[in-house]
């Protein structure tokens, strides 16, 4: 079975690589662990974690909020993540994620917790302890699928440092550049020279933030092609979904581009 190393001619042992040198035709038995991450105090860790805490806190306050139905959706938007080739899969990587019968449960389980109670969860890891069938296996799939923008940027990281090319249109479409502070984005996009460059997008209904003192804006990215993307305001519990609208140039003609668009409330 060809490791990731050896598929691109790195010529690296696992000890001279800063990422698992998983094998890339199976599933490898090691797996994302929410609290390993937060415990390291590097920056990717600490926003890895962050944005870990940030989602689920946001299915609390969306919960104690009365907004359950998007909490449900939040909840229902973590997949399979089958491109990290990690987990307990035989053969064809599958991945474990959660299905709607379990997102369910994970939800009710939330709902009756002391999270909701108090206003607050500490740890993803606490899931595990709530649902049977929910182990450390699948609290990987759910970690992956959250912090799946970091990882991104990471992989990229990675493949520049070693002098492998980024060919997938669908991660120059999909990475974003957020100002946490004040909700602005930006996105990735190929010029016609082929080259990539940042951005602006629009964001539908978006508060002015006059002086910005804090982070309080997160983009939460899931599923295949990163079908389900969100632009969260913490403070507030506001969500945006990204969605495709028509624009016209100056000559009348149209084009497509991405917007946020407010999530129904």
């Amino acid at each position: 079975m060809p490791t990731f190393s050896r598929a691109f001619g790195l010529r690296k042992t696992q000890p001279e690589l800063d990422f698992v040198d998983v094998s890339l035709h199976r599933d490898n038995p090691v797996f994302v662990d929410p609290f390993a991450i937060a415990q390291e105090r590097d920056r990717w860790s600490q926003d890895a974690a962050t944005t870990v805490g940030v989602f689920f806190q946001q299915v609390v306050d969306d919960i104690r909020g009365g907004q359950e139905d998007r909490a449900r959706q939040l909840l229902l938007n973590l997949r399979e993540p089958n491109e990290t080739r990690l987990g307990f899969s035989r053969g064809r990587p599958k991945g474990a994620g959660i299905g709607q019968g379990q997102a369910e449960e994970l939800f009710a389980a939330l709902r009756d917790s002391g999270a909701v109670r108090t206003g607050f969860i500490t740890a993803l890891e606490e899931s595990e302890l709530m649902i049977d069938g929910i182990s450390h296996d699948k609290i990987s799939d759910l970690t992956t699928n959250v912090i799946r923008g970091h990882l991104v940027a990471y992989t990229q990281q990675q493949c520049e440092l070693h002098g492998i090319a980024v060919q997938s249109e669908i991660a120059a479409r999909w990475t974003f550049r957020l100002d946490r502070f004040t909700g602005h984005v930006a996105q990735l996009v190929k010029t016609k020279d082929e080259d990539t460059a940042w951005e602006d997008m629009e964001v539908l209904r978006l508060p002015h933030v006059a002086c910005p003192t804090r982070a309080r804006f997160q983009v939460f990215t899931s599923g295949l092609a990163a079908r389900h993307t969100f632009l969260i305001d913490t403070d507030t519990g506001r969500t945006w979904l990204i969605v495709s609208a028509n624009r016209k140039h100056a000559d009348g003609t149209e084009y497509e581009v991405s917007v946020w668009q407010p999530f129904s409330e």
